[in-house]
């Protein structure tokens, strides 16, 4: 159990709690040889069909290396095609085939139960729990962009 202690920074609670769903994620997803870190991708891939993996990187603000990798494991998985874009030779679409859209779904059921469960006992809806996070996802992707500009 985490204490309250002031002295431990707001991130920090960030990265316990993503921690924390990792080892919730990775338990359960063991026998599917995957693991929490492809979770994203297969479900950005569940709403999102055909692909590329710049849209994954800008929708999840991650490195292009990081889903390469990524998307690399779940090709090895099986759960994936990869084709060359008509339009671009060296730019891949990426889509779900059947097991990974079976994934997908049940991954989009544990999160549910994940989130239903960390948030048992807030005295602050899920929607307005969701809306203040974002802001602060928002204010971290702006004030690096300002740093980034100022650099």
């Amino acid at each position: 159990m985490v204490y309250k202690n002031d002295n431990i920074p707001l991130t920090a609670y960030f990265s316990i709690v993503k921690q924390q769903q990792i080892i919730f994620f990775n338990k359960i997803l063991e026998k599917e040889c995957i693991t929490a870190g492809q979770t994203p991708f297969l479900i950005y891939l569940l709403y999102n069909e055909k692909s590329c993996q710049e849209d994954i990187a800008n929708h999840y603000k991650i490195d292009k290396g990081a889903v390469a990798r990524g998307i690399r494991k779940l090709e090895d998985a099986k759960l994936i095609y990869k084709e060359i874009d008509e339009n671009n030779r060296r730019k891949y679409c990426i889509s779900l085939n059947k097991d990974g859209e079976k994934i997908a779904k049940k991954l989009i059921e544990i999160n549910d139960e994940w989130e239903k469960t960390i948030s048992e006992n807030i005295n602050i809806s899920k929607e307005d729990l969701k809306e203040i996070l974002r802001e602060i996802a928002n204010n971290a992707i702006q004030t690096n962009k300002m740093e980034d500009s100022d650099g």
